[in-house]
């Protein structure tokens, strides 16, 4: 698709109804399949050749590759979480704000994609950032974590993959949640995303 979109269609009638996992190079989310076993996803491409893989709730599992030759005309940084995690990805570049957004209408190549389904059992979510160019340019990147009564005073695990030119490289990042007490309350992440660019010697 526009914009080194995948369109992704599962036609699974043994598994109605069920939860599934898209995962590609590192990026992963959850989704459910409708009531006569299909399932339908976009996604952003994070290699030139993207493979994607699909696991069904028996262990089975289907893979598709596509040739996505504008991949390597973004720039894209995705995290994905799981519960009790509740993460949102706040990009601000100038006088713009971008938060995730589902909607395909959006025409901006610029934008944060919100991917998975919260409605799923133990469901796997996940924001990516893309902008065209070779690199994600001078944008301020940040998490928000939303401390809850389920995640205060624990250690969670966001995994992460920055995708450049085609080339994606998987990562994580290791959260520390304030004690329990602050519940409600924001926590920041800052620096999320690797530098950019090489920092001048001083």
């Amino acid at each position: 698709m526009p914009g080194a979109m995948i369109h992704l269609t599962l036609s699974a009638p043994c598994n109605r109804g069920e939860r599934i996992i898209v995962r590609h190079s590192g990026l992963s989310f959850s989704v459910q399949t409708q009531a006569d076993g299909r399932a339908s996803v976009t996604l952003p491409a994070l290699k030139a050749e993207a493979m994607v893989a699909v696991y069904l709730q028996d262990s089975r599992l289907a893979l598709g590759k596509v040739t996505v030759p504008d991949a390597t005309a973004f720039a894209r940084y995705a995290i994905v979480w799981e519960l009790p995690a509740d993460l949102e990805l706040r990009v601000t570049d100038g006088e713009k704000v971008l938060v995730g957004s589902a909607s395909l209408a959006s025409t901006e190549d610029q934008r944060v994609i919100a991917l998975g389904s919260g409605a799923v059992q133990s469901p796997v979510l996940a924001r990516v950032y893309s902008v065209p160019g070779t690199d994600l340019g001078d944008a301020d990147i940040t998490g928000e974590l939303r401390i809850t009564p389920a995640s205060c005073g624990r250690t969670l695990r966001v995994d992460t993959v920055l995708s450049v030119q085609g080339v994606a490289t998987p990562g994580e990042r290791v959260i520390a949640v304030p004690l329990c007490g602050t519940a409600g309350d924001i926590l920041v992440l800052k620096n999320l995303a690797p530098a950019p660019k090489l920092a001048a010697p001083k």
